[in-house]
């Protein structure tokens, strides 16, 4: 199942892994899904990867992703066969992978913007499989909860790579929903040209917007990020812009704001839910929705002490952090796992705006360990 932080697991998982050494496998053990033998792996190494992709989708797969030109209805079987097939013809034609590509995958996404770029240190098994392979090499197939993969490893296209600050607000819809409930592409389809009307005509309206929705999210887009409609968008605009039409992208309508990169949020606090440019730093938010909130009160109220006393803080900085996390711990046993998420980044992003640049540096070294803490499996 790949890489899996220690947060992640259930505890009989890491009951059993915290008992080998890496490269040993476990006994038997039982949880309520059934029987599992595991082996414990070293962390791979913190890198970026890319891969070209097929992805080949069956009925009852997650398929709020697929083209909406074509309706996917063959059965899992099919779809293995099929994976089969086009495996057995890479393997005798790596370079014929583009062309199979245009003509079998499934995903929208894959059809815009082939190249997926992940960390290996990211969760599941994709991440896995493309560090297994050489660059040019062709994965076997990959069965997954939105269908079955096909992979050939890419060069990381670094240098050819630009940033983007962007500001945005995000209007999702279900593809199965019918014209009428707001969840339907058509209708968000209508909310978002509302929405951005009003931005068009009033610049101000756009924090508003967000702030009545939900956050204010604002967040480093690089060009090799899998939503290529909105990066072509964003790199469009001048820093200050808002674009007049709203951009489809990724289930969703997207009304953008180009800022300057440097106002744009770190990688290392996006809000949960959030595309990761770099996901090797902490991720804390990710992890708030699998911790049980007592459990996570106690770490986060400790993780504050400790790290509190190594910063040398001025007093105006201690007061408004020891607010902050305080409240934090205080709030955390009590609240579901929504909400945890939410409350966690929003302390993390208090800690940046607060923090000197060194001070912030060893209060994400710290962060990172609590929410990594240093025990991935391979299972």
């Amino acid at each position: 199942m790949g890489g899996w932080r220690a947060a992640a697991l259930p505890p009989q998982y890491l009951d059993a892994l915290s008992a080998l050494e890496s490269g040993e496998t476990s006994r038997p053990f039982e949880t309520s899904m059934g029987v599992h033998i595991v082996r414990r792996e070293a962390p791979p190494k913190p890198q970026r990867l890319s891969a070209d992709v097929i992805l080949i989708g069956f009925a009852g797969a997650y398929d709020e992703h697929f083209r909406l030109d074509r309706e996917v209805s063959r059965t899992r079987r099919d779809a293995w066969l099929l994976a089969h097939r086009l495996t057995t013809e890479l393997q005798r034609d790596p370079e014929s992978f583009a062309r199979l590509r245009e003509t079998t995958t499934d995903h929208e996404d894959h059809v815009q913007h082939p190249v997926m770029t992940v960390h290996s240190r990211d969760t599941g098994l994709i991440p896995h499989a493309i560090a297994q392979l050489a660059v040019g090499g062709v994965s076997q197939p990959i069965a997954t909860e939105f269908g079955i993969y096909l992979l050939r490893r890419t060069p990381l296209a670094s240098e050819t790579e630009r940033t983007y600050g962007a500001s945005f607000v995000r209007i999702p819809y279900s593809r199965h929903a019918s014209s009428g409930p707001p969840s339907s592409r058509h209708a968000a389809g209508q909310t978002a040209a509302r929405l951005a009307a009003q931005v068009a005509n009033d610049p101000n309206k756009l924090a508003d917007i967000q702030s009545a929705r939900c956050c204010t999210f604002t967040e480093v887009w690089t060009t090799d990020r899998d939503a290529p409609a909105l990066v072509e968008r964003i790199a469009r605009l001048a820093v200050g812009e808002t674009a007049r039409q709203p951009v489809e992208a990724r289930g969703a309508y997207w009304i953008v704001r180009r800022i300057e990169t440097t106002d744009a949020i770190d990688p290392r606090d996006a809000p949960f839910g959030v595309e990761l440019v770099e996901p090797a730093h902490a991720d804390l938010g990710s992890v708030a929705s699998m911790v049980h909130g007592p459990v996570l009160a106690v770490q986060i109220g400790a993780f504050w002490l400790g790290v509190r006393h190594s910063l040398a803080l001025a007093d105006a900085q201690a007061a408004r952090l020891d607010s902050a996390f305080s409240e934090l711990a205080l709030s955390l046993p009590t609240m579901q796992d929504t909400q945890r998420p939410g409350a966690v980044t929003a302390a993390m992003v208090e800690a940046r705006r607060t923090l000197t640049a060194e001070q912030h540096a060893r209060f994400i070294a710290e962060a990172t360990a609590l929410a990594d803490d240093a025990l991935m499996a391979t299972f």
